[in-house]
């Protein structure tokens, strides 16, 4: 059976290749093997010949470290994200919370990402990448752009007496992720020296503690934030 990938993985990939160019990729994938062609996997082509799963090798020597990648996705909250698997833990989009995974291979190697079975797959959008010194944070101003060229709420383009509101939720959310950047920027921080202290990988157990201890000081400030955005789309409403 033919097959391609989904097109947010092929922008994924190719991300993920200019972030760390001289990076590994012995346990890159997409397509499955014949063991995965007997299970139930997203490596596998759905009806349409779609493979909706990509894995990423784990090399921190060579700038790319799976951990923190993970945590960028997960920090973004991309709509494109069914699940990630990563060092014995797998994440779903409909809670976004960190659960032990009991599969045979724990993914220590390479980090899974399998994205959802509907449109949303094709967005070629940026995906967030971990924030390093020296390659600056992302380019926010940018995704900010895409995310308001339609109403959030109808889904419709900005309409004339939509202006203020438009301007008002930009502020807010720009502000929003500026703040989300300087914690994930941190998070990363931490963990990339964590990691040479300790090892190549951290226990789950360690990972969430150093998150938990770093993400404290923004909670309140992304509270207030999301607060002020949530009244203004009540308001619109």
């Amino acid at each position: 059976m033919s097959w391609r990938p989904a097109p947010c993985l092929v922008k994924l990939r190719d991300q993920v290749n200019r972030y760390a160019p001289d990076r590994s990729k012995r346990s890159d994938g997409m397509i499955g093997d014949a063991a995965h062609a007997a299970t139930v996997s997203d490596h596998n082509p759905d009806a349409a010949g779609i493979v909706r799963a990509f894995d990423v090798t784990h090399d921190p020597a060579h700038g790319l470290d799976c951990g923190a990648l993970a945590a960028a996705i997960v920090a973004s909250r991309d709509p494109r994200v069914k699940y990630l698997i990563w060092n014995g833990r797998v994440i779903g989009s409909k809670h976004w919370t960190w659960t032990p995974y009991d599969g045979a291979d724990p993914h220590t190697s390479h980090l899974h990402v399998s994205v959802v079975p509907d449109g949303r797959a094709n967005s070629t959008a940026d995906w967030r990448m971990p924030t390093t010194a020296a390659q600056g944070a992302p380019d926010f101003d940018k995704e900010l752009d895409t995310m308001y060229v339609k109403n959030p709420i109808t889904g419709k383009p900005w309409e004339a007496d939509d202006a203020l509101w438009s301007i008002w939720t930009y502020g807010i959310r720009a502000a929003q992720r500026a703040t989300e950047a300087a914690r994930d920027a941190k998070v990363a921080r931490a963990l990339a020296e964590a990691q040479a202290r300790n090892g190549v990988n951290l226990t789950p157990a360690q990972v969430d503690e150093l998150v938990a201890r770093v993400g404290a000081d923004f909670d309140a400030e992304l509270a207030q934030l999301e607060s002020q955005l949530q009244d203004a789309q009540d308001g619109a409403v």
